[in-house]
């Protein structure tokens, strides 16, 4: 995940674009100063994200907190729930209920709200995976990529691993088969035979590929500085159910509705329940 900055938003808002190595303050800064009405009556909001059981998109932006903070933590338990998240959960809960830099169906957006307000110049800044920067790029959105911003000096984004699989097969042919198609479909072959264009606008690959014959190409290479500090999911059975038992308190946290302390405390029997199982 990366922060996506919208620059003809800054420059309309008069506001000078900030450093790569930004802190919260200052994103807050930022988002505040690109929070705006314009002349004919149309709100822009400094920030926005899709918050939905089935992503993760916006928790690199108060797991940051401290490196306790993870789904699991150090003694294999639920890493939630503890004062350190309550802090980071608050902290991305005011941007609404404090700063309200975001636009007031923030946590209940759908995704293509949120992608259509960044194109569309409704929001200065949204974070999401590196999937967009291909179609926000064809599309023409003037954007640059930025890594989350540091807490407490932690620098965190979180993501997973992609992976083709190839299932069990009796037949040799069939198997031999498989694989040299997996073995095409992550090579920089692929990305030859499928480049931008009219019938595919934003190219074969919407992430870095982890071969070397994959060639990094902009804008997909501005995500190469943070892949040192992501955090990946845990591979745990139950990780969907997992996510579905939070959503609701996680909602909860960001419309007001409930204090961190309160909400990962319901669920943390049953969030380590899930988190532990074989």
């Amino acid at each position: 995940m990366g922060i996506y900055v919208n620059k003809d938003v800054f420059a309309e808002a008069g506001v000078e674009l900030p450093a790569k190595d930004w802190t919260w303050d200052q994103f807050v800064e930022a988002a505040k100063k690109t929070t705006f009405k314009r002349a004919n009556g149309e709100q822009v909001y400094g920030f926005s994200g899709f918050v939905d059981p089935g992503v993760i998109n916006t928790y690199g932006l108060w797991m940051n907190e401290d490196p306790s903070v993870r789904a699991i933590n150090a003694e294999g338990k639920f890493g939630y729930n503890n004062p350190a998240a309550y802090a980071g959960l608050q902290r991305l809960a005011d941007l609404a209920l404090v700063h309200k830099v975001t636009p007031p169906d923030f946590g209940a957006q759908k995704d293509s709200d949120v992608k259509g307000g960044f194109t569309n110049k409704q929001y200065a800044m949204i974070v999401d995976a590196t999937g967009p920067a291909a179609q926000f790029k064809g599309k023409g959105v003037n954007f640059d990529i930025y890594p989350h911003p540091t807490v407490n000096g932690n620098e965190l984004t979180v993501g997973a691993v992609g992976l083709i699989a190839v299932a069990g097969e009796k037949d040799e042919q069939k198997r031999l088969a498989a694989m040299d198609l997996a073995r095409y479909l992550t090579s920089g072959e692929v990305q030859q035979d499928v480049p931008p264009g009219s019938n595919v606008p934003t190219g074969f690959y919407l992430a870095p590929g982890a071969r070397q014959s994959v060639k990094v190409a902009d804008p997909l290479e501005k995500f190469l500085p943070m892949l040192p500090d992501m955090w990946v999911t845990p591979l745990v059975p139950n990780w969907a159910k997992f996510t579905r038992l939070i959503h609701p308190e996680y909602q909860n946290i960001i419309f007001g509705k409930a204090k961190p302390e309160e909400a990962m405390q319901r669920i943390a029997a049953e969030a380590e329940q899930l988190l532990t199982a074989k």
